[in-house]
């Protein structure tokens, strides 16, 4: 019963939402392509359920197809996994007080026709809240401006790491072709994480790079 309102509040409302931007679906990834990079809307069910009760929340990110894999050594470089996002955030963090947020559907009280009440919830925050977020980032020049910043006391934006931030960045100035640059912040980044944990994979992805650009100069 709760799995088919949950489907139906989101092929009523959240999904023609998401459509209107340009958004395709792969199950509760939402995706829409924009040129060199991606943008995402995750749905997150809550662990705790029951078949009466649900619960859910949003992540919204960025997906600069190839980073991700690149840093870890493995996985696709497409943007069907919200796991590929180099840049991403929960829906309530992008709020003032930062605060998780979460809807809820079901429970004792709630009935069928709450659901438009959620429903109309969730697609005002997706439109005035995660999409101007989203909004943000148009080219992967947008992406790196925030990777290679460090991240501030109560910095919204995953990752944290200021050494995986400028990995990041490393391989996205290897994908804009500027090896010079790339060379230059994957040094930063293996100095930051130098002694720390991940430092050992940082120096692994600088040789993974220096061979890449190798191959290409």
């Amino acid at each position: 019963m709760i799995r088919k309102r949950f489907s139906a509040l989101v092929e009523t409302w959240i999904w023609p939402v998401l459509q209107g931007y340009g958004f395709y679906r792969v199950k509760d990834l939402f995706v829409s392509e924009r040129g060199y990079l991606s943008w995402c809307v995750e749905i997150q069910r809550g662990k705790w359920r029951t078949p009466e009760r649900m619960e859910f929340t949003f992540n919204v990110g960025v997906c600069v197809p190839g980073v991700v894999s690149l840093y870890l050594g493995q996985g696709t470089a497409d943007c069907t996994s919200f796991t590929n996002c180099c840049i991403h955030t929960r829906i309530g963090m992008l709020y003032a007080d930062k605060t998780d947020k979460w809807w809820s559907i079901g429970g004792q009280r709630a009935t069928p026709p709450d659901d438009k009440t959620t429903g109309e919830d969730v697609c005002n925050v997706i439109r005035r809240v995660a999409i101007p977020f989203l909004d943000r980032f148009r080219t992967r020049v947008d992406v790196l401006s925030i990777l290679l910043e460090p991240p501030t006391r109560g910095e919204p934006i995953q990752p944290h790491s200021p050494a995986t931030r400028l990995a990041y960045a490393a391989i996205l100035f290897l994908l804009e072709g500027d090896y010079v640059q790339c060379r230059e912040t994957m040094d930063r980044a293996v100095l930051l994480g130098e002694k720390r944990p991940g430092g050992e994979h940082l120096l692994s992805l600088r040789e993974r790079l220096i061979e890449i650009i190798a191959r290409r100069t």
